[in-house]
Order: C-alpha cells, then sequence, then structure tokens
C-alpha cells in the first residue's frame, strides 16, 4: 500500500505540474489576445506638430528666396512701365497728326455761279447806287435771278439764322479754322441754328438785300475770322 501512495503522490506532482503548464500558456495566449504586441511602428508614434512649428521661418528665408507679393509687384511695376512707354507719341503719330491737320484744310466754292457784279475792298471806297455815296464793301455780289438757289460754300455748321434791316435774311455758317461765310439778302432759309452742313447744301434762295436794293438781283456773299472781313475770292484762291 505504501508503493501505491508514493506512485499516487509522484502522479500527482507530474499532473499538478502539467495542469499550472497549461494554466500559463492559457494565460499566456489570453494575454497575447487581449494585449497585441506592438509593432515598431506603434513603439515610436508620431510626433504632434504645433501649431507654432508648422509656421514657416521667414526671418530665416526672407534671404534665400523673394516672396510671391515682391514679384507681383515687380509684375505691376514692369506693367506700368509698358504703359507709360505706349502713352508716349511715336514719331509716325506726329506724321499722322500732321497729316490729319492738313487733311482739315477747308475747301471753299462759290454759292452761286454768276457774275461778280461787285468785288470786296476793305480798304478802297466804292460807290453805292442806294445811298448815292462811297463806301467799303465787305463781301462780293454775285448776280442771280431771285429764287435762285444759294448752296453752303463749304462743310460746316449753322452758326445763326437772322432777319438783318440792312442785309435782309441772313444764314451764317462756321467752318473749321473759324472761319464764318455769310450769305445775305435770302428769299427764304432751308437750314436751323446747329444743324450741320455739307458743301453744296441748299441754305436758302437769292431774294433782295436792302442796303444794296438798287442793284441788280444778286445774293451778296461775305466771309469772316474772327472780326475781320475776308476777301472770298482771296481765300478759295481765284484772285
Amino acid at each position: 500500500m505504501s508503493k501505491n501512495r508514493k506512485r499516487f503522490g509522484g502522479g500527482f506532482y507530474i499532473i499538478a505540474a502539467a495542469l499550472l503548464l497549461t494554466l500559463g500558456v492559457m494565460a499566456r495566449l489570453s494575454t497575447g489576445v487581449l494585449t497585441p504586441q506592438k509593432s515598431e511602428s506603434q513603439e515610436a508614434p508620431s510626433r504632434v506638430v504645433s501649431e507654432a512649428e508648422s509656421q514657416p521661418d521667414y526671418e530665416e528665408n526672407k534671404d534665400s528666396s523673394p516672396s510671391k507679393p515682391e514679384s507681383h509687384n515687380n509684375s505691376i511695376e514692369s506693367t506700368e512701365q509698358s504703359s507709360v512707354t505706349e502713352e508716349q507719341p511715336s514719331e509716325s503719330d506726329e506724321a499722322t497728326a500732321e497729316n490729319v491737320a492738313a487733311e482739315k484744310i477747308v475747301t471753299f466754292a462759290l454759292p452761286v455761279t454768276g457774275d461778280i457784279i461787285k468785288s470786296f475792298d476793305s480798304q478802297r471806297l466804292q460807290y453805292s447806287k442806294t445811298y448815292g455815296d462811297m463806301r467799303l464793301h465787305n463781301g462780293i455780289d454775285i448776280i442771280g435771278a431771285e429764287g435762285t438757289p444759294v448752296k453752303a460754300s463749304a462743310d460746316g455748321t449753322v452758326k445763326s439764322v437772322t432777319e438783318d434791316p440792312l442785309w435782309g435774311t441772313t444764314v451764317v455758317v462756321e467752318h473749321e479754322g473759324g472761319i464764318e461765310t455769310h450769305y445775305c439778302g435770302l428769299n427764304d432759309s432751308s437750314v436751323e441754328v446747329g444743324q450741320e452742313i455739307k458743301m453744296s447744301k441748299i441754305v436758302g434762295t437769292i431774294g433782295m438785300t436792302p442796303s444794296e436794293c438798287l442793284d441788280e438781283s444778286h445774293l451778296h456773299f461775305a466771309m469772316k475770322q474772327g472780326d475781320k472781313w475776308l476777301s472770298p475770292l482771296t481765300v478759295m484762291g481765284l484772285e
């Protein structure tokens, strides 16, 4: 019986040791499942970068490379310089301006076709049948039957349409260069003040000039620049 007790006692220790070993293995396995081992990447967690650290160091970088705002300013300056350069007139532009000025020279024509019965003279006196005396004549008298159409001598703008006691119905047209043409003694007028008209536009018909009523039927035509009366034939290059 003592032999059996010894065998049972030895076997008991073996079983107990095996049981403990099994429990240890199970405990380790359960620990491995519940607490997995950290990988190398997990063992070194990434560092959280603070807001201050994320801002670029402008003090260190400002000398190494120009910033974008400086580049933008340079672009604006270059654009302004190019604009100034484009605004400066070139020699070709000046030549074009001279050509345009030359093209603005006005060409005048006689408003009616007929003989001139009295010429312009601002210095020598001429005899007036109507007044029976000698006096200056500030225009030219072109013979024509009453009702003959009177045409504009050049392109221009109607400055005035008046009823003058000495010159009758008078139309004044203003042209380039400040020259005015005066059509006096009209029977009627067909234009209005401010109207832009072209050369040969009918401004009225020949009527009667009170201050020259004893002369043959005619148009009294005069030209003026500022306060000075001009010779129509000289302006038109006809004398």
